[in-house]
């Protein structure tokens, strides 16, 4: 929602400074997230890359958020905290990541049923996000998970 110049002159703040600079696009990561009078990016992603949607979330094979009241979600995306899989009050990070819970979401995805999933099946991170593709690995991660 910038213009040209305005990428400019942030560029020009900050390029000597840091490490890397980018501009992200503005995109819908998640369904319910409200975007009133934000021109959402369609035809391009995050950064800048080809809009290419995964079937098999990579994410919850090296991620989860532990929010402020302890509750753990399996996505970082998850405002809203529906995807809630433990507590870390109750238990270790440990035993939340190998849960069952955990490992049934897991093991969806690799089944390409995300698109079955009330919360997971319009995720706009898949598309626009560029996460880590692992589709054509999902039988063979499939078979080494059970």
């Amino acid at each position: 929602i910038l213009t040209e110049e305005q990428k400019q002159d942030f560029y020009k703040i900050f390029g000597e400074i840091a490490d890397g600079v980018n501009i992200e696009s503005v995109m819908s990561c998640w369904p319910e997230f409200e975007l009133d009078g934000i021109n959402v990016n369609m035809n391009r992603g995050l950064f800048g890359q080809e809009i290419k949607e995964v079937i098999v979330c990579p994410y919850v094979f090296y991620s989860m958020s532990i929010n402020s009241t302890g509750l753990a979600s399996a996505c970082y995306l998850d405002w809203e905290r529906k995807l809630i899989i433990g507590d870390a009050n109750k238990e270790t990070v440990k035993d939340i990541w190998n849960s069952k819970d955990m490992n049934d979401l897991r093991k969806l995805f690799l089944r390409k049923e995300r698109k079955t999933h009330p919360i997971c099946k319009d995720c706009g991170q898949l598309t626009h996000g560029m996460p880590d593709n692992i589709d054509d690995y999902a039988d063979e991660l499939l078979y080494k998970v059970k």
